[in-house]
């Protein structure tokens, strides 16, 4: 009997990473788990406003909002979280944003939608990773703009999604700089 291990399978540092970021940012983690039912994971952090922190912090880089009017973006992302973060950072572009759970859905939104100025690629997504959705992207636009975005941020795998015909890459996670300059460096 075959499962679906592979395709949610992990190297089990979930847990301890969590532990340790929680505790860096002084807070609390916690668990309640009751057997055959499973286990409720709760974690309380201190929130300030960062600008009430270092009110330099915030928006060092300054956004061009013209330069964003009328674009169309497509993010192909898998992971609920991440979606919410670009959300919250896209929020603050004047452009039509189209979203993809995975790299099929992409790609699909690609062909359905030729006014894409740049996409956004995950490169771990289940049913098609991003680098055969930005192979498959390209075959249909050769010139289109596909900026990989991955939590592995080596110079060999920037490398690696240059060579597989990515216009740009951006490490996970995304610094809001970094995004703006990216995203403006690539609309036209």
């Amino acid at each position: 009997e075959q499962t679906n291990k592979a395709k949610y399978d992990g190297t089990c540092l979930g847990l301890a990473i969590t532990k340790g970021l929680v505790k860096l940012l002084s807070g609390s983690i916690s668990v309640e788990s009751q057997k055959g039912k499973g286990s409720t994971f709760t974690f309380d952090i201190p929130y300030v406003k960062a600008d009430q922190l270092n009110p330099q912090i915030n928006n060092k880089k300054a956004m061009n909002p013209k330069l964003f009017d009328g674009k169309t973006i497509l993010v192909a992302e898998d992971d609920l979280t991440n979606q919410f973060i670009l959300k919250k950072m896209l929020e603050k572009f004047p452009s039509k944003v189209l979203w993809a759970n995975n790299g099929l859905e992409a790609v699909e939104l690609y062909k359905d939608n030729p006014e894409i100025d740049v996409v956004l690629m995950d490169i771990r997504m289940p049913f098609m990773d991003g680098y055969e959705a930005t192979k498959q992207i390209l075959e249909i636009n050769e010139r289109a703009k596909v900026i990989a975005q991955t939590a592995y941020a080596m110079s060999s795998d920037k490398e690696k999604c240059l060579q597989n015909g990515f216009t740009d890459y951006l490490s996970k996670p995304i610094v809001m700089d970094s995004f703006i300059e990216t995203l403006e460096k690539w609309i036209e």
